[in-house]
């Protein structure tokens, strides 16, 4: 994966993370490292673009989204 990729990713699940209502971003992020299976360092690497998300993963963050985030 190109690095331009990577960001583009992470941009990608920047803005949805964004979308999370004030009072739910705790649990929210706490479901995302739950289901991913990951660490908070994690998905700080992953939200930053300092790591690639794998393609499993993914799939399960767009399952939680309930819509497409990244693009193919």
């Amino acid at each position: 994966m190109k690095q331009n990729e990577q960001q583009l990713d992470a941009q990608r699940l920047q803005q949805w993370i964004y979308t999370f209502p004030f009072g739910e971003y705790r649990q929210r992020i706490n479901e995302i490292i739950e289901k991913c299976k990951i660490t908070k360092h994690t998905l700080h690497n992953w939200r930053h673009g300092s790591c690639r998300i794998p393609p499993l993963a993914k799939d399960k963050l767009e399952e939680m989204a309930g819509r497409k985030i990244f693009a193919e």
